[in-house]
């Protein structure tokens, strides 16, 4: 499957608006996703410390906002909570690609209502066909590596 290259630019475009928007808006949302991700799972601070290799500090420092977790932490993170780097950051609500239904319009949550109106619904359909193929791949890949294991 091939995007074409309006359609390329454009998701370009509003990703890099999105990505500015939330992160004005959403300051410290993480953090407060990661302790109510830990409370969800019983965790206590010490026992997440504890399964990231890192000081019951920086889970208190992280939940604070007083420290910005690295890339690594957050891989971690998202095993360990079973959900996606972007759900963490708050970027997203959904959880991981596997909870999108493809009948509502939770494909469009990374859009600004601005950014909404001018979309026709040829590139709708269009975010939606690419949205499928990129999760079948994703399946696909996780089953080839099953089999191989």
């Amino acid at each position: 499957l091939t995007l074409s290259k309006k359609l390329l630019t454009f998701l370009l475009n509003i990703y890099s608006k999105y990505v500015i928007i939330l992160s004005a808006y959403f300051k410290g949302v993480y953090m407060n996703r990661i302790k109510i991700l830990r409370e969800e799972l019983g965790l206590t601070q010490k026992e997440l410390s504890n399964k990231l290799n890192l000081s019951e500090g920086s889970i208190s420092l992280y939940e604070k906002e007083d420290r910005k977790p690295s890339l690594e932490v957050l891989l971690k993170l998202s095993e360990i909570f079973n959900c996606s780097i972007d759900y963490i950051l708050g970027k997203s609500d959904i959880r991981n690609l596997s909870d999108i239904d493809f009948d509502k319009d939770e494909l469009f949550i990374a859009l600004s209502q601005e950014d909404k109106g001018f979309i026709s619904d040829e590139i709708k359909n269009e975010i939606a066909k690419y949205a499928r193929y990129v999760i079948e791949e994703e399946k696909r890949k996780n089953s080839q590596n099953h089999k191989e294991n």
